[in-house]
C-alpha cells in the first residue's frame, strides 16, 4: 500500500511545483515582456529600425515592425497615417496632447 500512496504524493508535488514555476514566471514577467521599445519622428525614415538614434518616419510602419507587447514612442509632431492596423496587442505613446 505504501507504495500506491508514495505515486499519487509525488505526482502531486510535481504538478504543484509545475504550477509554481509557471505562476512564478507570469508573476515575474512585466507587461511588456518583450521590452521593445520603437522610435517615431518627423525626422524619421521608414528604410530605418526605428531606434532611438534612427526614428521611423510613420506611426503605421513602427506598427507594422512591431512584435507583442511593444511600446512605440512617437516624438512632438504632426502625423498623418492613412491606414494604421493594429494585429498585436502594443502600446503607442504619444509626447504630449499638445505636441502629438
Amino acid at each position: 500500500m505504501t507504495t500506491l500512496i508514495r505515486r499519487p504524493i509525488t505526482a502531486a508535488c510535481a504538478i504543484l511545483t509545475s504550477i509554481s514555476l509557471v505562476a512564478l514566471t507570469l508573476i515575474a514577467s512585466p507587461a511588456h515582456a518583450n521590452g521593445t521599445t520603437l522610435y517615431v519622428a518627423t525626422t524619421g525614415s521608414d528604410s530605418n529600425p526605428c531606434t532611438s538614434a534612427q526614428k521611423c518616419l510613420t506611426i503605421s510602419h513602427a506598427v507594422s515592425v512591431a512584435s507583442p507587447g511593444a511600446t512605440i514612442d512617437v516624438a512632438a509632431g504632426t502625423y498623418v497615417d492613412d491606414d494604421i492596423v493594429l494585429t498585436d496587442s502594443v502600446t503607442i505613446r504619444g509626447a504630449s496632447s499638445n505636441a502629438t
